[in-house]
């Protein structure tokens, strides 16, 4: 490292400049410095910051006059570079720390929870960003994570988006500041070799903000995010750490003729295929709900997802349950069936998607259970899928599905040929499809 000699008002009065901050903090600055190409050694700069980028640190121009009379303004980011080491951020997995935290938990952060109303699986209220009144303003769908504000932001994204707009800081500092508020030890969600300008530029994009009628048409699906009361499951997709461990019980007194399939438009032949069953015990998690078993690849049952059969009776009332502990970002759903079939791989967001999907006729499918790709489900994609395989991204055709499915595209592209699929209806989702759809666009 080499210290730059910083000069304030007179030579005489000498300081020692090693880092990035120590220049923040200095600036406007006169430096005596020696550049060859702007008249030797008595070139003298004075400072003045440009713009504060988020990954690269200070960019600066210099007010210049030497003894060869070189009056102007120049770039010195790269002299600067050279001269003064930028702090490095620690490298950190996004999709990870957003898997551990719910909007609700940010915003009970901030304080305003108790001003949001809670209808179903959607939480209204003023804005927390722009400090709005308007109780209808600002959205957010609990069991996706996303938010929206409708009036003078006219944004939305995740949890990370809204602590960075909240802020006014980059991705990179909500997320270290997510760590330090929800008892995130950063250990286990740094990544490998992995910068956090790289890690910013994987990102999901943040989702647009939609008309409000729009955004409130759409009945929520997929599992449900963790809740901060522990009901639900820990959505870990970092590979690091224990694999779910298969399940030594098996959920019993299971009614597989409930009129619930009936009404998702699924068979008893699909039921029985699946292992789905209304749960009719007297004591447990699943008491009273739609179960579904969550496999791993060797065909494991790990987890039990619960359903509520139709619509819950209350807002304190999930739609989906998983069990504490189970690392949901590791699993794919239905990944057991769909390696044993040929064609396109086609990836959705929620289980009925995929289960629906199958009982029309199309059975490579797996599902995310949520509108993300953890690092680990790449992964195991990549491992089941070769260079001259073809995967098609079939994601809800709204705010959440938009963002997640241009991500996940960007990120499997790397290693197979990979398709977007757009529906051309507004919050359509795979499980709409017919049996004569589905024909038409894999058979």
């Amino acid at each position: 490292m080499v210290a730059l000699g910083a000069f304030w008002n007179s030579p005489t009065d000498r300081k020692t400049l090693k880092h990035a901050d120590d220049v923040r903090r200095e600036l406007p600055l006169t430096i005596r410095f020696s550049l060859p190409e702007l008249g030797g050694i008595d070139t003298v700069f004075i400072l003045q910051p440009v713009v504060v980028t988020r990954w690269f640190g200070l960019l600066f121009h210099g007010s210049v006059r030497s003894e060869a009379g070189f009056p102007g303004f120049v770039p010195l980011k790269k002299h600067i570079e050279r001269s003064i080491p930028m702090p490095k951020k620690p490298f950190v997995d996004f999709r990870d720390i957003r898997s551990r935290i719910t909007m609700e938990q940010v915003l009970e952060h901030y304080g305003v929870l108790h001003t949001f109303k809670r209808t179903g699986n959607r939480l209204s209220g003023p804005c927390p960003i722009h400090g709005g009144s308007n109780p209808s303003q600002f959205r957010v769908e609990t069991e996706k994570n996303i938010w929206n504000c409708f009036s003078e932001c006219k944004h939305g994204g995740n949890t990370l988006d809204f602590i960075a707009r909240k802020e006014n800081i980059s991705i990179h500092e909500a997320a270290i500041k997510a760590c330090e508020w929800f008892n995130i030890p950063l250990e286990e969600v740094k990544t490998n070799g992995q910068s956090a300008q790289e890690a910013e530029e994987h990102a999901s994009p943040e989702p647009k903000a939609t008309s409000a009628p729009a955004a409130a048409a759409k009945p929520m699906s997929g599992p449900a995010a963790a809740k901060p009361n522990g009901s639900h499951s820990q959505d870990d997709g970092s590979p690091q750490g224990p694999p779910n461990p298969p399940l030594k019980f098996k959920l019993e007194k299971l009614n597989r003729d409930h009129p619930y399939f009936e009404q998702r438009g699924i068979t008893l032949e699909t039921v029985i295929d699946f292992g789905l069953g209304y749960f009719a015990g007297d004591k447990g998690l699943m008491v009273g709900r739609i179960v579904i078993p969550i496999t791993n690849v060797k065909g494991e049952v790990v987890a039990y997802a619960g359903r509520w059969p139709g619509e819950p009776p209350s807002a304190d009332t999930p739609k989906y349950k998983l069990p504490t502990g189970f690392r949901k970002g590791l699993e794919l759903f239905n990944i057991d069936r769909a390696v044993k079939e040929q064609g396109p791989l086609v990836i959705v967001e929620g289980f009925f998607d995929a289960i629906k999907l199958h009982h029309n006729g199309w059975r490579r499918v797996v599902a995310l259970m949520g509108s993300t790709m953890t690092s680990a489900q790449e992964e195991l994609i990549k491992q089941h899928t070769g260079r001259n395989d073809q995967i098609i991204v079939m994601l809800d055709e709204d705010a959440a599905g938009q963002a997640g499915r241009e991500n996940i595209a960007a990120r499997l592209s790397k290693c197979c040929y990979v398709k977007i699929h757009v529906f051309d209806k507004p919050d359509m989702q795979p499980e709409h499809l017919t049996g004569q759809e589905v024909h038409q666009l894999f058979v």
